[in-house]
């Protein structure tokens, strides 16, 4: 008897507390009246944005290429208060994913026996997002770097 009553507390001591987490979630995120007519606040927003290979401006004191756009989207309160992410297409052979930013690629430069590095980020202010690409040597292409498309998602309440 006290084998399985000891069984039971532990079982329960377990589960309460997944339970509990689950229904505390739930509450704060969506008011639910029935199961299939929850109505949620937050919103999903997506913006997709092509920096062309002639777009990118070399920035001499930063050492790096950069192409802003603006973004009226981009408010102070989406800045402060939403969860914000930022992506990069980039193509692998015939196939194209989705990298997160910032994003760092090395690869081996054969010709000058040398492992090269790229990073692309982003940087977000009021009503403007910036796309960089910098390089490991700090500077600049010999012809104009290679285009890319970002995608920028946030979510706000």
């Amino acid at each position: 008897m006290k084998k399985k009553l000891q069984i039971s507390l532990t079982i329960s001591l377990f589960c309460l507390p997944v339970v509990f987490g689950f229904i505390g979630c739930t509450k704060e995120v969506c008011d639910c009246g029935h199961i299939n007519e929850c109505t949620c606040t937050m919103r999903l927003n997506t913006e997709f944005f092509l920096v062309r290979s002639n777009d990118w401006f070399w920035n001499a004191a930063m050492e790096r290429y950069e192409y802003a756009f603006d973004f009226k989207a981009l408010t102070q309160d989406v800045i402060e208060y939403s969860l914000s992410q930022a992506h990069v297409f980039i193509s692998e052979g015939d196939a194209e994913f989705t990298k997160s930013l910032p994003f760092v690629y090395t690869y081996w430069d054969a010709t000058n026996e040398v492992a090269y590095t790229e990073t692309i980020s982003h940087n977000i202010t009021n009503n403007m997002i910036t796309f960089m690409l910098q390089t490991s040597d700090l500077i600049p292409y010999e012809n104009d770097p290679p285009p890319y498309e970002f995608k920028f998602s946030w979510i706000i309440d």
